[in-house]
């Protein structure tokens, strides 16, 4: 979480310790990001500063990999534990993540085959059919479309 903020955006920088009170675990914060990003750049603007040297409790989310593209705010509880903390399960899901499928060689039938095997595991959803209107569209002015 930590490591996926901007230390030097104001909006990032303190955004990874303002989630999940340690005094209330599993109790939900109900705020959005953008609230939380407002109140970091409050905290970088009054001065606040952080000092990496003086850091003795990290946040994760348990079993959670700290690698882009999961969205950590949303992804479970927060637990504050120690900085020497390994979290084992975490650790295997970013190596996995890091061990990235390159499809750019693939032809379109193996990327098919890879999509309906990825919707099959439940891992993406089929793309939704288009809506289908039934009668005159109503309210367009004549001439446009």
């Amino acid at each position: 979480m930590q490591g996926q903020c901007d230390p030097d955006d104001p909006e990032e920088f303190a955004l990874w310790a303002l989630v999940g009170i340690e005094e209330t675990p599993g109790v939900p914060m109900i705020t959005t990001e953008l609230s939380l990003r407002s109140l970091s750049k409050q905290l970088a603007d009054a001065g606040f500063r952080h000092h990496p040297d003086l850091q003795v409790r990290k946040a994760v989310i348990l079993g959670a990999p700290d690698v882009e593209g999961v969205h950590w705010m949303g992804v479970g509880q927060i637990s504050w534990v120690g900085m020497d903390y390994r979290d084992e399960i975490a650790e295997a899901a970013a190596e996995q993540a890091a061990q990235r499928i390159d499809f750019s060689g693939a032809t379109p039938a193996q990327l098919i085959d890879a999509a309906a095997q990825l919707e099959s595991m439940g891992v993406v959803r089929a793309p939704e059919a288009a809506p289908v209107v039934d009668g005159p569209v109503v309210g367009r002015a004549e001439g446009f479309p």
